[in-house]
């Protein structure tokens, strides 16, 4: 069965990253809909889990910048 992705798993992988963990902008970066993305991350969990850490990741930055003040 050959693979239908699009995308390599690395390519929305660095989509989220540049992103910020957005999908709406990693969508956009990559010339597809949200839609697309959300299926890749239920397709590949790691993906999903990657995307989970990057929003984690700010929210303890953010949460950090509200303790400092």
């Amino acid at each position: 069965m050959a693979n239908k992705d699009k995308y390599t798993e690395k390519q929305i992988a660095q989509a989220l990253e540049k992103a910020g963990g957005f999908l709406s902008v990693a969508s956009k970066s990559l010339g597809c809909t949200r839609r697309t993305i959300y299926n890749y991350l239920e397709r590949y969990p790691n993906l999903k889990e990657l995307c989970d850490d990057i929003r984690e990741q700010y929210l303890d930055l953010g949460e950090a910048e509200l303790l400092k003040k």
